[in-house]
Formats: C-alpha cells, structure tokens, sequence
C-alpha cells in the first residue's frame, strides 16, 4: 500500500488506513481524540469500530470511522440538562 500524503495543510486521507492514520484523522476531520493504542485496547476487549485485517494488521474504513465519531460524539444538544435516550 503507497503511503497518501498526510500534510496537515489538505490531507488526502485513504478510504482504509492503519491505527495510526485512523486516529489522525478521527482527530482532525471530527475532533475526537483516540491514540492509536486505545484503538488497538478497543479492538481486543471490544467497544470500537469493526476493522479489517490486511494480514496481521488491522485496517480501519474511512466510513466506519465517520459513522463511529457520529455515535461517539451524540446527538447535538441546546442545554445541558437535555436528556435523550440512548
């Protein structure tokens, strides 16, 4: 697999990357935080995202994550005291 340009300035990010890459860019497309380790914690005791592996290595799909951030990050509220069921 060719290595995209990760540029800070206009990343071109792949539809399917490795830990590190899906973490910049859950990072920097939707401002959520997770290292790539955390990744890797959450693919063996569950609560990620589903993954595929290329050989050994997990590859994670550019709309799993888009879809993970979205339920991360919940629904868009006016107050703090909104309450919705989960």
């Amino acid at each position: 697999m060719s290595q995209a340009s990760t540029a800070p300035t206009s990343p071109k990010w792949p539809s399917r990357m490795r830990r590190q890459q899906a973490s910049e860019y859950l990072r920097e497309v939707h401002g959520v935080t997770l290292c790539p380790n955390t990744l890797a914690k959450l693919a063996v005791v569950g609560g990620g995202r589903g993954f595929r592996l290329d050989g050994r290595f997990p590859i994670y799909d550019q709309p799993i994550l888009d879809a993970y951030a979205i339920a991360r990050l919940g629904p868009i509220r006016s107050s703090t005291s909104d309450r919705q069921a989960a």
